[in-house]
């Protein structure tokens, strides 16, 4: 029997989720674009460790929630500086090429993990030193994907 790894683990029941901790910052309109981000590397982990038990693999949900914990209140609703926070998650350097010594990398901006792996059989996944974006690009790809800002919520004059 393989013991599961800390990354296929779920977050701690006691901890707030995403979307908590993203209102509380005044972020809650980047939940979709980051549950998108994280599904974008979903199977990944799988492959690298050869090991089906590590899914669903939610290091990169943990990675993005250490981050907004981390993240300064002074700078609670800035997107550009969340962005740049989110930029810094250590699963973002997770790689692929179409094979060992392979010439097509996977870009996860472009497509999802699943869907390159489905295009190449023989993939190849690993660990890069960087991001595969610099931070000027994954932020313009962040804030260039996400929704509108809604305006502030005002209390309603009652139910009809």
């Amino acid at each position: 029997m393989h013991a599961k790894t800390p990354s296929a683990e779920p977050p701690d029941q006691d901890d707030p989720d995403l979307m908590q901790v993203l209102v509380g910052l005044g972020f809650g309109h980047w939940h979709s674009l980051l549950m998108d981000l994280c599904q974008r590397f979903d199977g990944w982990l799988v492959d690298f460790l050869q090991a089906p038990e590590a899914s669903p693999d939610y290091r990169p949900m943990i990675d993005i929630v250490k981050a907004l914990r981390a993240f300064p209140q002074a700078q609670a609703g800035q997107d550009v500086a969340l962005a740049r926070t989110i930029g810094t998650c250590d699963f973002l350097a997770r790689a692929a090429r179409d094979c060992w010594g392979g010439r097509i990398c996977w870009d996860p901006f472009v497509e999802t993990y699943n869907t390159f792996a489905q295009r190449h059989p023989e993939r190849y996944p690993y660990w890069e030193a960087q991001p595969a974006r610099r931070e000027a690009e994954l932020t313009a790809w962040m804030l260039g994907h996400l929704p509108p800002h809604p305006p502030a919520a005002t209390p309603q004059q009652g139910h009809q």
